[in-house]
């Protein structure tokens, strides 16, 4: 089954679906679709094999809102020419590492982590990201077939 959070839910509503994707994560497999900086992307763990994989789609970068624009208006004036690093783009990074180790909670876990966008790869992200996860980073080509093998190698280990 194929689980969504919603940005409508309750909390009481979002524990329902987390406990119910974890059931049939354990029993059968299951997908749960959610959003980098939301409740299960960032405040809920998923240890052992309550999921095994992890897919991240972009860089939740935040759009350019009057919020967003002071807060890199501040850091720039604490940190002269770092404001919209840490203001615009260090916030995302760390979301996206948040949510990438979502799966990796115990020391013995064991979970693909795939990131679907080519600039994770580049030092400006990869260098906010955990080193545990960077350590381990490969770039694999856009050819047809090359993800499932890393994949199958990856799960038959």
């Amino acid at each position: 089954p194929i689980f969504v959070e919603s940005k409508d839910f309750t909390s009481h509503d979002n524990d329902i679906l987390v406990k119910q994707f974890k059931a049939s994560a354990k029993k059968d497999g299951a997908v749960l679709l959610g959003v980098m900086g939301g409740r299960n992307a960032e405040g809920e763990d998923y240890p052992g094999d309550e999921m095994n994989a992890v897919v991240l789609v972009g860089i939740p970068y935040a759009k350019p809102m009057a919020r967003v624009q002071a807060q890199i208006r501040y850091y720039a004036d604490v940190f002269p020419g770092k404001g919209k690093y840490y203001g615009y783009y260090l916030p995302a990074h760390r979301k996206l590492n948040q949510a990438a180790g979502r799966a990796h909670r115990l020391l013995e876990d064991r979970a693909c982590i795939i990131f679907l966008d080519y600039r994770v790869g580049q030092p400006f992200v990869k260098n906010n990201l955990s080193k545990w996860m960077t350590e381990r980073l490969r770039i694999v080509e856009d050819e047809e077939g090359i993800l499932r093998r890393y994949l199958n190698l990856f799960f038959d280990q």
